[in-house]
């Protein structure tokens, strides 16, 4: 009896330990995206690569997000729990009670491994069409301009939520793919790419200019952010 009630308290804390593990990865990937979103610059693509996962329009995404004070992290996991079975008018009565959205995705016992996964995902897209962009590329130049978004306009005061440690990461991020489109520019005797050039020609030090807390970014700055 004592070996098989020790083997249950050691299934359960494994069980236990994998859900938590699961869970922190899940809330790596929502910092991520809260990061990322804090600028303007890359808040466009954030927005983009949503409303692909949830083929919903982008201004669509910018409202909600203004009627439930979310920021994108909270946003894309709204939207998880719905996609497993959640109601919409009971998350948003629990928003308005006060609880936040990691509550609320605990209360309502959502697969965490599935959010890492999805979280993952929508991370890879948006460092995808972030470069993309970059480089010109025909196909996510149109893509993103398709339909009218100004991302200065598309913010919330839950948006000031958003630790600098994740905004560092955004900047490296931005950092990494500017200098991989830079040095395609430079093996194919090309400009720079567009939204350097856009940056530049307006005077602005590239992303640093739509960091939050500037004049561009619409986001209050968060105590110890970058600029």
């Amino acid at each position: 009896m004592k070996c098989l009630a020790l083997s249950l308290l050691l299934t359960v804390g494994f069980v236990a330990h994998a859900f938590a593990d699961d869970q922190q990865k899940a809330e790596s990937q929502i910092n991520k995206m809260n990061g990322l979103a804090a600028y303007t610059t890359i808040r466009r693509f954030v927005n983009l690569s949503l409303a692909d996962q949830l083929n919903v329009k982008r201004s669509a995404l910018a409202q909600q997000r203004q009627e439930l004070n979310l920021n994108y992290g909270s946003l894309f996991l709204f939207h998880q729990l719905l996609s497993h079975g959640a109601k919409m008018e009971d998350v948003t009565a629990q928003l308005k009670a006060g609880k936040n959205m990691l509550q609320i995705a605990n209360d309502e016992h959502v697969d965490w491994k599935q959010v890492a996964a999805e979280g993952k995902k929508l991370n890879a897209k948006i460092e995808d069409s972030l470069y993309g962009y970059m480089i010109r590329d025909k196909a996510d130049m149109a893509h993103e301009t398709a339909e009218v978004y100004v991302p200065a306009l598309d913010n919330t005061a839950a948006d000031r939520d958003v630790r600098r440690k994740d905004t560092d990461t955004a900047q490296d991020i931005y950092d990494h793919w500017r200098e991989l489109a830079e040095k395609r520019a430079g093996m194919q005797n090309t400009s720079l790419d567009h939204l350097t050039e856009t940056n530049a020609a307006q005077g602005h030090d590239q992303i640093r200019m739509g960091s939050p807390g500037s004049p561009e970014s619409g986001t209050p700055n968060p105590t110890g952010a970058k600029q």
